[in-house]
């Protein structure tokens, strides 16, 4: 299971390997964020990162396989 979520409006906002700023919500207790954060398709680029599901506005996911972000900083807490 993934420890993240996110809702996008489609995959291209994600910058992969490259830090953007962006909404994501902490799975074991739904706390949303606002992070700086690198995002990748592929585990090996971001090995000590956390597993996080992309999902479209309306909740489907835009990927099946979950994407690896690592936080940079976190910015706000929601």
């Amino acid at each position: 299971m993934a420890e993240y979520d996110m809702f996008v409006a489609n995959l291209d906002e994600l910058k992969e390997g490259e830090v953007v700023e962006k909404q994501i919500r902490d799975r074991s207790n739904y706390q949303a964020m606002i992070v700086k954060a690198i995002f990748s398709k592929d585990p090996e680029k971001l090995p000590d990162g956390k597993k996080i599901l992309v999902r479209a506005r309306v909740g489907h996911l835009l990927d099946p396989k979950p994407w690896i972000v690592k936080v940079i900083e976190v910015v706000k807490t929601i």
